[in-house]
């Protein structure tokens, strides 16, 4: 199981900022809520046991069959 930290508010403006976002707005303080709780309900899909499934190639080169 991977243990991912938790979005500092920091970590999230630096983000956004290098991103082009103005972290002066006003609505930056509701998509910091928005992003940390989306990155907490996606945390679950650490807990996903995939060891028994060999990863797929979805690319092939060009000219070969699959």
């Amino acid at each position: 199981m991977t243990h991912r930290p938790r979005l500092s508010k920091e970590a999230f403006l630096s983000i956004a900022a290098q991103n082009g976002l103005n972290t002066d707005d006003a609505h930056m303080e509701a998509l910091y809520s928005e992003v940390a709780g989306l990155l907490q309900r996606l945390s679950i899909i650490d807990d996903i046991d995939t060891s028994k499934f060999d990863p797929i190639t979805i690319f092939t080169l060009s000219g070969q069959d699959i």
